[in-house]
């Protein structure tokens, strides 16, 4: 049987609840790219795991190499704060990825390359509800470019997905990746089909653009879901012509106090001072003598 790039959902109760379809790509691996008027860039990968339904982020296209990872902090109710990476954070000379686990494990890392230090206890996924993670990118430049006539087949191991900005050429870029069970995306649509690619609105005007993604069928969270969306936003940094930076991992010290302080996990790239860094706070690459498949 030819491979079904798209998995259609019907969820509602006859007679009880208005039938609505949700539709989504389906694969193992989604590589989302930026199309501009005359170049596609390569952006970020999300991985859902075949052997226990992790999900992963993957950032291999930057040509920014140097960066911190870190347990980011910020303290309940405050509208606006200030977050110091480096006070529960490590340095690395490797792009990671993001990883998060079916029971809510959430941790950066890359085999064979970087311990897995940075960590913490997120919700599960299949609690986990809403805003998963957010990765900005300032100066498309920093990606690999991809040839613009590439028409590569949805496969179950591969699917290219991009965004297209035609008309400019955006100074950055916000992708947030919210996800939910797919009964729960129902009952926050309108009845009718929704999907695989959705549309919306700002207040201002602007259109913007989302995918809605998942696993094949039959494999591990098949019946959760991603929706990607996408949107330029102004220059986060006027001295640094490229940044990058992945948060994910979100959740509370206490859900039952309304005062605990909400916890993260943030890569940034670039590091300021990295060599600096990197005798103060200290690195998490593997060196050479701890590099080998042995090493703990």
């Amino acid at each position: 049987m030819p491979f079904q790039a798209i998995a259609t959902f019907h969820v509602g109760e006859p007679g009880l609840t208005p039938l609505k379809t949700i539709r989504r790509f389906q694969s193992r691996r989604f590589v989302f790219g930026v199309r501009t008027s005359d170049t596609l860039f390569k952006v970020f990968q999300v991985i859902f795991s075949k052997s226990d339904g992790s999900l992963l982020v993957n950032i291999p296209y930057s040509s920014i190499t140097h960066g911190i990872l870190s347990k980011g902090r910020l303290p309940r109710g405050d509208v606006e704060s200030q977050v110091h990476l480096e006070e529960r954070g490590k340095v690395t000379s490797k792009l990671v990825k993001y990883s998060h686990h079916p029971d809510g494990k959430a941790h950066f890392s890359q085999d064979g390359k970087v311990r897995t230090e940075i960590s913490r206890q997120s919700l599960p996924l299949a609690q986990a509800k809403g805003h998963l993670f957010t990765l900005h990118a300032q100066g498309l430049l920093q990606f690999a470019k991809e040839p613009t006539s590439t028409n590569a087949n949805p496969s179950p191991s591969r699917t290219l997905l991009t965004f297209s900005f035609d008309e400019y050429c955006p100074l950055s870029l916000k992708f947030v990746g919210w996800w939910y069970h797919v009964k729960v995306l129902g009952e926050r649509t309108s009845p009718g089909q929704i999907g695989p690619i959705v549309t919306s609105q700002k207040p201002d005007g602007r259109r913007s653009q989302s995918f809605i993604v998942g696993p094949l069928l039959g494999e591990p969270m098949e019946d959760h879901l991603l929706v990607l969306s996408c949107e330029a936003r102004p220059i986060l940094e006027k001295n640094e012509p490229y940044l990058l930076t992945l948060i994910g991992g979100f959740g509370t010290a206490s859900a039952l106090d309304p005062l605990s302080e909400a916890y993260f996990l943030c890569a940034s790239y670039p590091a300021s001072n990295y060599a600096a860094l990197a005798q103060t706070i200290g690195s998490i690459d593997y060196q050479r003598d701890d590099s080998s498949p042995n090493a703990a």
